[in-house]
């Protein structure tokens, strides 16, 4: 699982779960989403680069989606 000798501190049960959660998804060979929310500022990008960078992640392709920040979003 995940490696807790890492500098990353304060998350580790999150990470767990999500190395947890990619790493049942990619045994089972279904596609998957995990959704990160929360207040700014409070580590949601870097849980997700956490979790991009682990040995579970590593084989797998990783695509990133944010919220637009500028108000209301444009049209599509």
């Amino acid at each position: 699982m995940v490696d807790a000798a890492r500098s990353f501190i304060g998350r580790g049960e999150e990470l767990s779960a999500l190395a947890g959660a990619v790493e049942r998804l990619a045994r089972d060979g279904i596609g998957g989403l995990c959704l990160i929310e929360g207040d700014p500022g409070i580590g949601k990008t870097r849980l997700a680069r956490e979790l991009a960078e682990s040995p579970e992640a590593s084989a797998l392709r990783v695509a990133w989606g944010r919220g637009w920040e500028a108000g209301r979003a444009p049209s599509y």
